[in-house]
């Protein structure tokens, strides 16, 4: 493949067949060959119309490079759009088709492309540089719902549904950066605290939430990573039903303050810093997910052994810290009770934590 220079940053289509990560690649590929039947890169799916609806997503040009019939690749963004389609041409893709979108003026051409077979979004890729990693995959829900109408009734959607994660950690260093500021050399910093936690708030939706790439940051898990939801992205939203559009999970993250795993190398306690957020997606019905995250030395989840988490080195992960924490139950085991609602009417998220002994 051809490499050139889109804006400020070198770019070429091998890094497509990379996809930044080995098992995202291979499980993007092994998606697409199974839709075959055979197992090789051509049959079926050189048949197939495939419509990539996540911005910055590399799974649609990748689709393109193992021989689909026509990709559509959304991107609403005017100098993305001129790059999208400076890399299919300089690559030789012929079968990618740039689309603006129908809210810019580009309604979807059926004469020309047809029902879609494969909806694809890559949510490692999607909107990286933002501050709502767990918005992606959202986004990602109400783009599918949107376009049901160009979709086959059996059209294969990618990824198949979507799990938020979460688990409760200490950092070795990192918290002591984000600490509420309160009192410094005898001067009161109360109102500056409160207008970071609002800047906070603004720029990703969630009170006292930070984006951050923690593959950089060590840190030790003090609970088991727990499902919080589930979106079935495989399935269109029902704005009809209103019973289906707001939901409230409770999840309980077991802290045991006195177990050995919360010694750390110089026998000071962990304390419970923050609850970090991830996606882990599932590319097909029946599959296991992609987690973006692997844990270390950690035991079979039924207890509170720790581990050292490994967070993916593209991407960010959502924090939630825990300093509002009482400091009499970090010396006893408790829980971190977490309640998530999701509000698809609103397009809104909430975080809600209590301790309890």
């Amino acid at each position: 493949p051809r490499a050139h220079n889109m804006g400020d940053a070198p770019y070429c289509l091998q890094r497509v067949l990379r996809g930044g990560s080995d098992a995202l690649r291979e499980a993007f590929t092994k998606v697409f060959h199974g839709l075959n039947g055979t197992g090789s890169d051509t049959g079926a799916l050189s048949a197939m119309t495939v419509l990539d609806i996540c911005d910055g997503s590399h799974a649609g040009l990748l689709a393109a490079a193992l021989g689909a019939r026509q990709v559509i690749c959304l991107e609403d963004i005017d100098n993305l759009l001129a790059k999208l389609q400076r890399t299919a041409r300089e690559n030789g893709m012929r079968n990618v088709i740039p689309w603006a979108g129908a809210t810019h003026g580009a309604p979807w051409d059926m004469d020309a492309w047809g029902l879609v077979d494969v909806l694809v979004g890559d949510g490692f890729f999607a909107r990286l540089a933002t501050g709502t990693p767990l918005w992606q995959p959202l986004q990602f829900w109400y783009l599918r719902s949107a376009v049901d109408a160009v979709l086959t009734p059996t059209a294969v959607v990618i990824p198949h549904c979507v799990r938020i994660m979460a688990c409760v950690v200490s950092f070795d260093n990192l918290w002591e950066s984000y600490k509420p500021v309160t009192t410094i050399a005898g001067f009161d910093h109360s109102r500056y605290e409160k207008l970071r936690a609002s800047a906070q708030s603004a720029s990703t939706g969630v009170t006292g939430m930070d984006p951050l790439p923690l593959w950089q940051y060590p840190s030790t898990c003090l609970s088991p990573p727990q499902v919080v939801a589930t979106l079935n992205t495989w399935q269109p939203i029902d704005f009809d039903c209103e019973d289906s559009l707001s939901t409230t999970t409770t999840t309980y993250f077991p802290i045991d303050c006195a177990g050995h795993v919360n010694q750390d190398a110089a026998n000071r306690r962990r304390l419970p810093h923050a609850l970090v957020f991830w996606n882990d997606y599932s590319l097909q019905n029946g599959d296991e997910p992609i987690c973006c995250t692997e844990f270390h030395g950690y035991n079979d989840g039924s207890d509170c052994e720790g581990g050292n988490p490994r967070f993916p080195d593209i991407g960010l992960q959502s924090v939630r810290w825990l300093y509002d924490c009482p400091q009499e139950l970090q010396s006893n085991s408790f829980n971190v009770h977490l309640a998530c609602t999701i509000n698809l009417r609103a397009a809104d998220m909430q975080f809600n934590v209590k301790y309890e002994p």
